[in-house]
């Protein structure tokens, strides 16, 4: 029976697009395929191949954050565009860029236009004379956000592609007001103090989050969360977090950590399993980390002398685990 057909044609042209769009060079998907077809119906492939080849190259665009086979490793042969330097973590990106640069992606996740900054500016309105300390920039997606409204951001990363990320930000999106700093942020000069400390996204990766509060609380009145927490109803989380929760979260072995400061905080150990695996990682320096309880993470920080304990945007449904925004000030 032959091995080429029409259809079949079409089905391997379509497996062919997936695989280009997974960054193989051209020589490399004919290698991958050569092995189903041979004779006659491999120069007939080989050729409509030549045509996808030039179809795909008409369609890409002039940066090198699209194009994956036109450089060596080390070097890269496209004009100067500060934008060529986003594919030096290509497929690794977990933030959308402002549409001023006139660029789809490169990552889907809207961080530079985020509704929880903008739930902070609610309630601080005015932080144009503020020294502001941000943990985990992640992207610089917030350090965008913050640079047009403080007067000094001072932004710690330590995970080290992520500060890279940082940097070709800084420099794409000319952050004059923005410090990136690479190092961890467990370890802070408490010497140092801040009008405000942003911390979106990192206590729910930290192994001692307890530690971690007890240190900001040394250097600045006024934090703003957004973490997840650990919610023990179950009934309240995402139904679809429900049916593989005991994979992640170890309920059955609640721990408790104290501090200098506080005592007996209750946490839950949550493991990063297979997403230790993707190069884009953007979790804590652990194989694990340790979720508050809800109702114990508002206690320390009243017990760290914060009177004034706003919440927003709590989700106990959000799609990966409970979560909620907390602005805390004395």
């Amino acid at each position: 029976m032959a091995l080429y057909d029409r259809e079949n044609n079409r089905n391997l042209m379509r497996e062919i697009m997936k695989i280009h769009l997974q960054g193989l060079t051209f020589k490399e998907i004919f290698v991958k395929i050569r092995n189903r077809i041979t004779g006659r119906e491999a120069r007939h492939l080989f050729a409509e191949l030549q045509v996808l080849r030039t179809k795909l190259s008409n369609i890409e665009s002039g940066s090198a954050w699209k194009k994956t086979d036109t450089h060596l490793v080390e070097y890269l042969k496209l004009a100067p565009n500060p934008i060529n330097a986003l594919s030096i973590f290509k497929d690794e990106w977990s933030s959308t860029l402002p549409s001023q640069l006139g660029i789809a992606g490169p990552g889907p996740h809207q961080l530079f236009d985020d509704a929880r900054i903008k739930q902070m500016y609610e309630y601080i309105p005015d932080i144009s004379q503020f020294k502001i300390l941000e943990l985990g920039p992640l992207e610089g997606g917030h350090s965008f956000m913050l640079n047009s409204k403080a007067k000094k951001i001072v932004a710690i990363e330590a995970n080290r592609n992520a500060f890279l990320k940082c940097l070709i930000v800084k420099n794409l999106l000319s952050l004059d007001k923005v410090e990136f700093l690479y190092g961890d942020f467990m370890q802070l000069n408490e010497k140092e103090s801040y009008d405000l400390i942003v911390a979106v996204g990192v206590l729910y990766h930290m192994e001692n989050p307890v530690q971690l509060l007890e240190s900001l609380s040394r250097i600045s009145d006024r934090i703003f969360f957004w973490t997840h927490y650990f919610e023990p109803d179950l009934s309240k989380w995402n139904s679809g977090l429900r049916q593989s929760m005991d994979l992640k979260w170890n309920t059955s072995e609640n721990e408790v950590i104290s501090g200098a400061i506080l005592s007996n905080i209750r946490v839950v150990k949550y493991k990063y399993n297979e997403a230790l695996g993707w190069n884009g990682f953007c979790g804590g320096p652990g194989l694990s980390a340790n979720w508050i309880y809800r109702e114990d993470f508002l206690h320390a920080l009243s017990s760290l002398g914060y009177k004034e304990i706003e919440i927003t945007f709590d989700m106990p449904d959000h799609v990966n685990g409970p979560a909620f925004c907390v602005y805390a000030s004395r």
